[in-house]
């Protein structure tokens, strides 16, 4: 096999061989759509929608439900609460799925400033949430 050759398996399990500049960019994307589907797990308990209504009835099989309902819209009303620049930075973070390298393209900055930000929000957000209990 040429060192410039390299056989891989696609997703549906058909087995090809590319040059090595094909699998590499294969990889990369099979690697970012793994992330974000592994994001969206975590953080699809979450969403910005305002108009969601919150209901505590008896509707609710466990007081632990009722309860997570309950801090979910504590956090909504936080991340309100924050200034405009800090919660677009947790909304693209946490919710859109960039990364921090992402975000530092995206505005020009460097990783660390952004992952710097992005924990002065959260410090934000967390004072926010001690003062709306």
């Amino acid at each position: 096999m040429d060192r410039q050759k390299k056989k891989f398996r696609l997703a549906d399990g058909t087995e090809v061989t590319a040059d090595k500049k094909i699998y590499t960019a294969y990889k990369k994307c099979r690697n970012r759509e793994q992330y974000l589907n592994r994001k969206e797990r975590s953080h699809s308990a979450f969403s910005l929608d305002d108009e969601r209504s919150l209901i505590v009835a008896d509707s609710f099989d466990t007081q632990e439900e009722a309860e997570k309902i309950i801090l979910q819209e504590r956090v909504r009303a936080a991340i309100r609460m924050l200034s405009e620049k800090e919660r677009i930075l947790i909304k693209q973070y946490f919710f859109d799925g960039f990364s921090v390298r992402e975000l530092a393209k995206i505005y020009g900055i460097s990783h660390t400033k952004i992952h710097q930000q992005l924990l002065v929000a959260m410090e934000h957000l967390k004072g926010i949430l001690y003062k709306i209990k």
